[in-house]
């Protein structure tokens, strides 16, 4: 019998104090583990996980975040004050900022609870967990596939939506229910998540009022720029409507069919750790956030760790020579990978690659902290398990690339202002790499 789902607008004002966590397979959705929240704790988030017996007798079975939910676990409760601390993993599938300014536009609610926030999400965020109020869960209690706007026919009045939540207007009867997949996805950016004729799942990044530059076609520069280097990068697409442009982005945690969903863990999950402080200049921010902590991680988790490491390398390279100085953790993904039964976690797709008028890098680079220069990126090479000569080769690729970004910016249809505003960051910080003799050519797969 089909349980009655419940509705966001419902879930946003309830507060569980318990949860189950599920997956969605090939085959169906499987019983993974148990939250529970505490809901007196001091300083208002407290919360904790376990393994069922039945997720660890499943021939299904794979750790969820391999370094902090390990199987060795079996059922013991793992205790968090902080959704970025131990079961990170969890909370990948919630919304960030723009998720959570499209709940407070619909229901109302200003700060709803965390547990109520995945509640919410009912299969459309990041990844394959699912998390319901009942141990039962199948397909038939998440909206379809079918509920979502289709980029041939609703791009405009979807557009037309999300300007009405960034502005706060009100919403009209007709385009009501169009932003309803995309409550629970990550990201600041006003976007929405779409389909396509070909039952492909997209998610959208919409031109907002008072931008700067177009950042939307910069994006777009910057992936195929990535893409040129030898960067995996999804398939991406640009439109435009009357409100502006648009970047399409095929979801990267999704397969070619639409119902089979991926596993994916975020940076900032994996690395399981939160600053001492702003500057991020103690010892331990030093070393947890930073490139090399990334690599270490690539290391333990890839079933690729040398082509991991390399594209890592090189989309921190990338970063510097574009000046993409959000180089945050959540800006980096894990997607499952599954080879002869084993479950391992691979360096995704690159995403949110964006030129930024700010200063610093988020991320420590090299013996320079977190210095914006090609020769701090060149700085430690060991910790990527390169040679300098192998690193060389990586920044001279991205160097020669990065020399043509005009090429690029024109490919996307950026105006003569927005690129002179690019150049201005960037034209002083694209040296090509001490061995500048070496040969340019693709380092990636």
């Amino acid at each position: 019998m089909r349980s009655t789902p419940s509705t966001p607008s419902a879930d946003a004002r309830s507060i569980p104090d318990q949860l189950f966590v599920h997956i969605d397979r090939p085959d169906g959705v499987h019983l993974v583990g148990e939250m529970r929240f505490d809901l007196k704790a001091i300083g208002g988030f407290s919360a904790r996980f376990r393994y069922l017996k039945g997720w660890l007798a499943s021939e299904h079975r794979f750790a969820l975040d391999p370094i902090n939910l390990p199987l060795s676990l079996k059922s013991s409760w793992v205790e968090t004050d902080s959704k970025y601390v131990k079961l990170g993993v969890l909370f990948d599938a919630g919304p960030d900022m723009w998720g959570r300014t499209l709940v407070r536009y619909k229901t109302g609610v200003a700060d709803p609870a965390e547990s109520a926030l995945l509640l919410m999400g009912r299969g459309n965020g990041v990844g394959a967990l699912l998390f319901a109020r009942s141990p039962k869960l199948t397909r038939d209690d998440l909206p379809g596939y079918e509920t979502l706007p289709t980029l041939e026919h609703d791009l405009e009045r979807v557009h037309q939506a999300a300007h009405n939540v960034f502005t706060s207007q009100p919403m009209p009867a007709d385009l009501e229910g169009l932003l309803a997949g995309t409550w629970s996805i990550g990201g600041a950016r006003a976007k929405a998540v779409m389909r396509d004729a070909q039952r492909g799942i997209w998610i959208c990044k919409f031109a907002e009022p008072g931008s700067s530059v177009d950042r939307q076609r910069l994006e777009f520069a910057n992936l195929r720029m990535a893409q040129d280097i030898g960067i995996e990068v999804p398939e991406i697409r640009l439109a435009e409507t009357a409100l502006g442009s648009v970047l399409m982005i095929r979801r990267f945690d999704r397969t070619a069919r639409e119902l089979d969903r991926l596993h994916f863990a975020s940076g900032i999950s994996l690395v399981s750790a939160v600053p001492e402080n702003k500057r991020l200049n103690t010892a331990n921010d030093e070393r947890n956030f930073s490139y090399a902590n990334l690599a270490h991680i690539v290391s333990a988790v890839s079933p690729f760790p040398e082509d991991d490491r390399k594209s890592l390398y090189a989309r921190m390279a990338l970063n510097v020579a574009l000046h993409n100085t959000d180089d945050h953790l959540k800006n980096f993904g894990f997607v499952e990978h599954v080879d002869g039964g084993t479950h391992m976690l691979r360096l995704s797709p690159v995403f949110d690659v964006v030129t930024q008028s700010s200063a610093a890098h988020y991320l420590r680079i090299g013996a320079h902290g977190r210095d914006g220069t090609i020769g701090n990126v060149l700085s430690e090479p060991r910790s990527f398990m390169l040679t300098a000569k192998g690193a060389g080769v990586i920044v001279d690729r991205v160097v020669d690339t990065v020399e043509r970004r005009n090429d690029f910016y024109e490919e996307a249809g950026m105006t003569e202002r927005d690129m002179d505003r690019l150049n201005a960051l960037i034209d002083t910080r694209v040296p090509r790499a001490a061995s500048s003799d070496s040969s340019v050519t693709s380092p990636l797969p």
